[in-house]
């Protein structure tokens, strides 16, 4: 029998990851599956923390879920309640939650920018100027290529850099609980602050780091040096390596003096590993939207005459000229957004009170840790929960479609979310609503061990209920510390996930515009409704043919005509005629084309200018000092390329030995010649140029990358045979030429 009620309970206990992976069977996309895997693991693994991992620190004999008969269904029921329960407030985590980071993150890269070019000569906004990104592909389309390849190699450094400074900041923490006269008590106890401010902690740090890995992943350049790349590597191996030893040591002064509260201490540790675990798995989802967002924000710091690119005759703007009577619509959209969160709060708070027979209050203050609650208002307790918690995401979602609706109608997102924020805080105090974004929550939720007889009279369970923690402190010093994250987090989340769903599905196009002394390069992003004549005359938008179709023979010259041109992009202004009626009839042209999805037209979101480099010669070298491929762009260039490939191996040999550095080479300055060095697994490849800019330097990367892609198989073994890379001149061709 004692081998029977270890396996009912088991069974029961596990269900809810039992329900969470059936889904997983049924998914036959491998992309959807990578994804849900993902979904499964952070869910999993915040179930262990959340709920399993308190109950290994309760010891005694645990509170009783009183029911008095047999009822299974009933029993199935609570468990599966507290199942969906688990996986709604397991999503609040990167809906609500990190949210505060996605937006934070980028603002401190700006910081982080400015100090990096405050040392250069000039005026900040003149070096803004010479600052560039890369925006190589849709939001959409890079995350789908990131999940499928599954290289977690950037979420590892930054997970394992938030876990070598945990116990160093955590030992910080628990110094300032000691100062404000707070207590570490154990895990049962209502009077620890830490666990309310650890969510609020963690917070902060991962915006610190993620901020400056941001830098890293838009390749942020200066004056042709990736200075996203070369911050990262310095500050991630320098807390690496100092804040290892330190944080053992850390450790061992958690052990001396908080030997009483070591279970607390233990719990907050996994807390916070289980939060950088749920928080790098969401990366590859949201980190490009961020970039974007730091982009945006860098190129609203230019000024309006820095913001207008000339180009020919012609005048592209960046920024985009603004109707003011469209200001209506992030009003509109501010008071839209207050009566649906009075709506839809009311119709959740009333499905609650039902739920809980009109006694929702008394329900609640059951909950605490240290209180005996019924099975009935556990069972009850869950329902709220859902319907709660449900109603707070559908009230976000909704509002950031509001949004999202508003951006596709004035582009301008600082004065669109400037206007509705104002609009939607004051009437939320009006509505009496604020406290729901911005009321002083110090409870956080975990997993008390209880028993039942409600799947038989003589069978006890042992089971978990919900439980809330709370932090009632005298002290303020944390509450002040959490006020940035507290009043702003349900804001931010609910202007990140507007943000998401409007760039997400955003096609990007990138165009070069090469001039005598300067390389331009404009990024683009699609329209979604047809604009009017007008606007075509004042924003002269770039037409792009859609590759996917084939015109059909029996359409005119004109037409056929307009298409090839757009398949590189043509601007509206390079079609247009000088009579106004020729005009008209090209405008009816472009809404036929539109409407039959043979053409997009495209709107610029920001542009990088570069000094034009002249191209000299390529060579590509295999990891061991043997020339694998080389192009001439200039016929004077004479230089043996096996010549050069042992030059390259030479100097990289006699840099290694003389420093004892073990960081590749990047770049060789020899006066006005130049020679930029990029890696990959199998070859490296040198680039003989006139100066260095950011531009070369990332065609010089991803030509790397291709050429890697296309040669796999014959460069995994090479035997030396040189003849399979003789076509590559098309390569090189598309992508420096």
């Amino acid at each position: 029998m004692a081998i029977e009620l270890i396996f009912i309970n088991l069974f029961i206990n596990i269900i809810p990851i039992v329900v969470i992976l059936i889904p997983f069977i049924f998914i036959k996309k491998e992309l959807m599956k990578k994804i849900y895997k993902r979904i499964f693991w952070g869910i999993t693994i915040f179930f262990l923390v959340y709920y399993i991992l308190p109950v290994i620190f309760q010891f005694g004999t645990p509170d009783t879920l009183n029911y008095g008969s047999q009822n299974i269904l009933l029993g199935l029921g609570y468990i599966l309640s507290r199942t969906f329960s688990l996986i709604i407030n397991y999503f609040q985590l990167p809906l609500i939650n990190f949210g505060f980071i996605f937006i934070i993150a980028p603002l401190i890269s700006i910081l982080f920018l400015k100090t990096q070019l405050r040392t250069e000569k000039g005026k900040f906004k003149d070096k803004l100027l010479e600052l560039s990104f890369e925006v190589e592909k849709s939001p959409k389309d890079l995350i789908i290529e990131r999940i499928k390849k599954s290289n977690w190699y950037e979420e590892k450094q930054l997970f394992k850099l938030l876990i070598v400074l945990l116990p160093i900041s955590m030992y910080i923490l628990t110094t300032i609980l000691k100062i404000a006269g707070l207590e570490i008590a154990n895990i049962s106890d209502d009077k620890t602050a830490l666990g309310w401010f650890i969510e609020v902690y963690f917070a902060y740090l991962a915006a610190f780091l993620f901020g400056i890995h941001l830098l890293k992943s838009s390749n942020a350049a200066f004056r042709g040096k990736f200075i996203g790349e070369r911050l990262e590597n310095q500050v991630y191996s320098s807390l690496i390596t100092v804040g290892t030893p330190i944080s053992i040591l850390s450790i061992v002064l958690f052990l001396v003096e908080y030997l009483e509260s070591f279970p607390l201490i233990l719990y907050f540790f996994l807390y916070f590993i289980m939060a950088a675990f749920i928080f790098i798995s969401y990366l590859v989802i949201f980190e490009p939207i961020c970039i974007i967002i730091l982009i945006k924000i860098v190129n609203s710091l230019k000024t309006h005459k820095e913001s207008i690119i000339k180009i020919k005759e012609s005048k592209i703007q960046i920024k985009s000229k603004l109707d003011y009577r469209l200001f209506i619509y992030p009003l509109l959209i501010g008071f839209a957004s207050s009566l649906i969160l009075l709506i839809i709060g009311a119709i959740g708070q009333s499905i609650s009170n039902w739920v809980a027979g009109g006694n929702v209050q008394n329900i609640i203050n059951e909950t605490a840790f240290s209180y005996t609650q019924s099975f009935q208002s556990a069972f009850i307790l869950e329902q709220i929960q859902i319907i709660l918690n449900i109603s707070l995401m559908l009230i976000m979602f909704v509002i950031a479609i509001l949004i999202y609706n508003s951006f596709k109608i004035i582009k301008n997102l600082f004065i669109n979310l400037t206007i509705f924020s104002f609009i939607f805080i004051i009437l939320s105090f009006l509505l009496g609503y604020a406290i729901v974004l911005f009321g002083e929550t110090i409870q956080w939720i975990t997993g008390k061990l209880v028993s039942t007889d409600i799947f038989g009279t003589s069978i006890n369970v042992y089971t978990l209920r919900t439980a809330f923690l709370n932090a009632n402190f005298e002290s303020k010093v944390l509450y002040y510390l959490a006020i940035p994250y507290q009043f702003s987090r349900y804001i931010f989340a609910i202007v990140f996930i507007a943000i998401t769903i409007y760039y997400i599905n955003q096609k990007f196009f990138t165009k070069t515009i090469k001039e005598q002394k300067q390389v331009i390069e404009i990024t683009y992003s699609n329209i979604n409704s047809l604009p009017t004549l007008n606007n075509f005359e004042i924003f002269n938008y770039l037409i792009i043919s859609n590759p996917n179709i084939t015109i059909p023979e029996n359409e005119r010259d004109e037409i056929r005509d307009i298409y090839n041109k757009g398949i590189d992009g043509i601007f509206y202004n390079e079609l247009k005629k000088d009579d106004i009626t020729e005009n008209k009839r090209l405008y009816t042209t472009l809404r036929y084309m539109w409407n039959k999805n043979w053409i997009e037209f495209y709107t610029p979101e920001f542009a990088f200018s570069f000094e034009r480099a002249e191209l000299s010669a390529l060579y590509v070298i295999y990891s061991d000092g043997r020339d694998v491929f080389s192009y001439k762009f200039k016929q004077e260039q004479t230089a043996d390329p096996a010549l050069v490939a042992g030059m390259f191996s030479a100097i990289t040999s006699f840099i290694r030995e003389t420093t004892s550095s073990t960081d590749y080479l990047r770049s060789i300055d020899h006066g006005d010649s130049k020679i930029l060095i990029e890696y990959g697994n199998y070859v490296f490849a040198g680039l003989f140029a006139n100066m260095e800019t950011s531009e070369i330097r990332s065609k010089l990367k991803n030509f790397v990358k291709k050429f890697e892609e296309k040669h796999f198989k014959i460069l995994e073994n090479w035997t030396g045979i040189t003849t399979p890379f003789d076509n590559d001149n098309e390569l090189v061709k598309e992508i420096f030429l």
